[in-house]
């Protein structure tokens, strides 16, 4: 098994690349209600400088991978706790492992979409950098398992929700950007306001069917108030007269975030047909009641068909 004292130079050596290609500066700002990022660019970094981040992840995810994600050994706090060895997760997250790999995502992404990178010159490189993206939101991913917090943790920055939604744009690290988007709304207290990320609604608009569908999982979390969200079973769709009840009640205040987000989900084209579809063949797919009820070699052909 890997030793937890691996770690530090993983991440140490993370670092060194973020400083050293001193790639990006953000300024985030929100100009009527759409995310805009602005940067500095000093330089990309070089292809060796890279490669030795793609080697740094890759060591990173067999230490957190040899390690048990779930029972008492992945429970840990940061900095650990006296006369107590962390175990590889535990020194992961307690060295701030989670937050370098948002910043190396950070800088991946301005060089990719940034127009950093002419296409000719610098495919090498670019090469490289999709996969360090690629392989680093693998590890925060991984990292998100065995550590219940470090969504949260991650959430407390203003951007990082934002990162995810960019990786959404890119099909290799599609799912990675879902899951962990999901991981980190979960755990705020308040509500994402989807028109604060940029170019949401083309977004959603060029997803195919089966990212439609995974993506649910997120849009789960925008339509629903956190309170809401942690009822449970009680949750349901507001009748008629509720929603008129409720907007009387507000009476010229902004609309809450909910509601904001569903104004702008209706407004995507198709959107609402879509999902039609989808919940269609879902149900089309489901066993008949005459097939689950008829009897041992009809059950074992609707398992088969599931």
């Amino acid at each position: 098994a890997a030793s937890g004292a691996r770690m530090a130079p993983m991440i140490n050596a993370l670092k060194t690349v973020l400083r050293s290609s001193e790639v990006i500066t953000l300024h985030h700002s929100v100009v009527n209600v759409q995310h805009e990022a602005k940067h500095s660019v000093v330089g990309v970094g070089s292809f060796e400088q890279w490669s030795d981040a793609q080697l740094a992840i890759r060591m990173l995810f067999e230490a957190l991978t040899a390690s048990d994600p779930v029972g008492p050994n992945a429970l840990f706090a940061p900095g650990g706790y006296d006369g107590i060895a962390l175990t590889p997760r535990g020194e992961f997250a307690a060295l701030g492992g989670p937050e370098v790999l948002l910043s190396i995502l950070r800088a991946t992404r301005m060089v990719l979409s940034g127009g950093l990178l002419a296409p000719a010159e610098h495919a090498k490189l670019r090469d490289v950098v999709s996969a360090v993206e690629f392989e680093a939101s693998a590890v925060l991913k991984e990292s998100c398992y065995g550590g219940v917090y470090i969504g949260a943790r991650l959430s407390a920055q203003r951007d990082a929700v934002s990162v995810m939604f960019d990786l959404m744009r890119q099909r290799e690290t599609f799912e990675h950007g879902v899951l962990l988007a999901e991981d980190m709304l979960a755990a705020r207290d308040d509500t994402l306001l989807l028109d604060n990320i940029h170019n949401v609604r083309s977004l959603i608009a060029s997803l195919s069917p089966q990212e439609l569908a995974f993506f649910c999982r997120v849009l789960t979390l925008t339509l629903f108030d956190a309170d809401e969200r942690h009822a449970g079973d009680s949750l349901r769709i507001l009748r008629g007269w509720e929603l008129l009840q409720r907007r009387m009640s507000l009476s010229g205040a902004r609309p809450p975030v909910t509601e904001q987000n569903h104004a702008l989900l209706l407004s995507v084209p198709e959107l609402v047909p879509r999902l039609v579809k989808l919940l269609c063949v879902r149900r089309s797919r489901a066993p008949s009641p005459s097939s689950m009820s008829g009897g041992e070699e009809a059950g074992g052909n609707a398992q088969n068909a599931a």
